[in-house]
């Protein structure tokens, strides 16, 4: 039926078939309708695909950043730690010391 998408095109999660996520039909109906509406498509000219150096080289830049985001919200926590340390500390040591003088070192 013309108008209608080839669902058993789609070819798992390249490209635009992304199946249920998809926004556009797939590539194969698309070119042909634009055929059919007078349009002169050269199919030898494959859709852009990222290359596998390309892939690792992404990833392994993603990974080394989230490392870095995840040691550096560490040492933050650790950072807010001490501060909280360094005014808790003596609040809690002058508390011990005011109820000791109050109530005798029971």
């Amino acid at each position: 039926m013309p108008g209608r998408w080839d669902l058993a095109g789609r070819s798992g999660v390249l490209g635009d078939d992304l199946g249920i996520l998809s926004f556009d039909p797939p590539i194969r109906p698309r070119m042909a309708r634009l055929r059919r509406q007078g349009a002169s498509i050269d199919l030898a000219v494959a859709p852009h695909r990222y290359s596998p150096a390309t892939v690792a080289c992404v990833t392994f830049i993603a990974a080394v950043v989230g490392v870095l985001l995840t040691g550096c919200a560490l040492m933050m926590t650790g950072v807010a730690l001490a501060m909280d340390l360094m005014l808790l500390v003596p609040m809690i040591a002058l508390a011990h010391l005011l109820l000791r003088l109050l109530f005798g070192g029971l």
